[in-house]
């Protein structure tokens, strides 16, 4: 005699023991990931600010740059940053930059598009390298091997919602399972 009873994917998963401890994991992870941007977001916060006043001004910002194109793409920069427009900006506002701000602080050149050179930076580690280079083939929609605001952009937000609706869908869908008596 067969019985078959449905079962929830995430019920499955959850007795399995696989699916709540590796998103609990993730989660973690990018917690983590957070507190260390948001310490180094500080860090060069305080370098920045070299009198102290708890605010970075146009000047202090542009202060290493000593290339005229440099300066304009600073002052560029930092407009983007100060998103009250009050002429400083304050650590919140230095800590929460848009995807628009990294682009441009990565596109050296100012040309409009990354290369994988931009994109990868400083990085020198084999093993940050190849992440760097996964992620750029992923974002170049077009192959281009060149990275547009917009293939930079999107896919954060895009790859969220699919990974919402995927998760959505799993937990209302059934699954049949069968015990073999």
């Amino acid at each position: 005699m067969a019985v078959a009873c449905f079962l929830s994917v995430g019920s499955l998963s959850a007795a399995e023991g696989k699916g709540p401890e590796k998103a609990a994991a993730r989660k973690a992870k990018r917690q983590e990931a957070a507190k260390k941007a948001a310490k180094r977001a500080e860090e060069q916060f305080k370098r920045l600010d070299k009198d102290g006043d708890g605010k970075i001004c146009l000047e202090e910002f542009k202060a290493r740059r000593r290339k005229p194109e440099a300066a304009k793409r600073a002052e560029e920069l930092f407009k983007m940053l100060d998103k009250d427009e009050d002429g400083a900006v304050c650590l919140d506002e230095f800590q929460v930059k848009p995807p628009e701000f990294r682009f441009k602080s990565m596109d050296k050149d100012g040309d409009g598009v990354l290369t994988f050179d931009e994109y990868k930076g400083r990085r020198t580690k084999e093993e940050d390298v190849e992440r760097a280079e996964q992620r750029f083939k992923a974002l170049d929609q077009d192959g281009d091997k060149k990275l547009t605001l917009e293939e930079f952009t999107p896919k954060r937000k895009k790859a969220a919602k699919t990974r919402g609706k995927r998760a959505a869908r799993k937990k209302s869908q059934p699954k049949p399972v069968q015990a073999v008596k």
